[in-house]
């Protein structure tokens, strides 16, 4: 659950989140992203719907589905959505 709050952090513009030190993707999501996701998501050339999460830019352009995070908008962020609603590892 801890990944998802930081997930959230990332993608949220909220004043709380405004308040704190910015979340840097390389340090704190990415590491998340490579223990839970990579698997299927980036490692060994497997991009299950084609998404891959090992970079930003990657993360923006999405996969079959669409962007799966929209930065400053983490209700519109599928990945976000998908985590919170316990979709994903």
């Amino acid at each position: 659950m801890r990944w998802v709050i930081a997930i959230a952090g990332w993608s949220c513009a909220c004043s709380a989140i405004d308040a704190a030190p910015p979340v840097s993707f390389e340090e704190s999501i990415r590491p998340l992203l490579r223990a839970h996701c990579f698997a299927c998501h980036g490692e060994d050339g497997m991009l299950e719907g084609k998404l891959d999460v090992r970079l930003v830019r990657h993360l923006q352009r999405g996969g079959d589905s669409g962007a799966a995070v929209v930065a400053g908008h983490r209700d519109q962020s599928p990945l976000y959505l998908r985590l919170k609603a316990g979709e994903m590892p």
